[in-house]
């Protein structure tokens, strides 16, 4: 199958979705999420300003997703990447206890709206082989290279 669609041969099962965030200090729409080391190799997110409800774009609303459709799998997965200044500033790892860390999951049969994030309920195995998949079509170059393997 297709992304979203009928059973045409050749097209392949998955695409990359990425995002870069706008890399300014909020101002609208969200906290702004400072980033400080708490000890070498772990940070710590912290709140900082109001919340005003607006939309606008965080600038550590930086991610890459895997977008799998196929006739046995409709699913979501995203990673998150997160920087002491914003986008541009010193990336590090994102707090694994925040959604950032974790990142995102949906099965789109069961939630086509992604409303309720499973990520923490992948098992080793799904997070690992949905991460590679990811990596690999971050870092692919042209059709050939990137359409190699398909996956379900």
């Amino acid at each position: 199958g297709r992304i979203r669609g009928g059973g045409g041969t050749g097209w392949r099962n998955y695409t990359l979705i990425q995002y870069y965030g706008e890399g300014g200090v909020e101002s609208c729409g969200a906290y702004h999420n400072r980033y400080y080391e708490i000890e070498a190799g772990r940070h710590r997110a912290v709140i900082e300003g109001n919340y005003i409800s607006a939309p606008c774009d965080g600038m550590n609303n930086t991610y890459s997703c895997v977008r799998r459709a196929s006739a046995s799998v409709d699913d979501i997965f995203c990673q998150f990447t997160c920087f002491l200044d914003g986008p541009g500033g010193q990336q590090v790892d994102c707090p694994k206890q925040e959604p950032e860390g974790y990142g995102e999951y949906y099965d789109l049969r069961k939630d086509p709206y992604q409303q309720q994030n499973m990520a923490r309920e992948l098992t080793e195995d799904q997070r690992k082989t949905l991460a590679a998949l990811l990596h690999r079509l971050e870092n692919c170059s042209g059709q050939r290279e990137c359409n190699s393997e398909q996956q379900e």
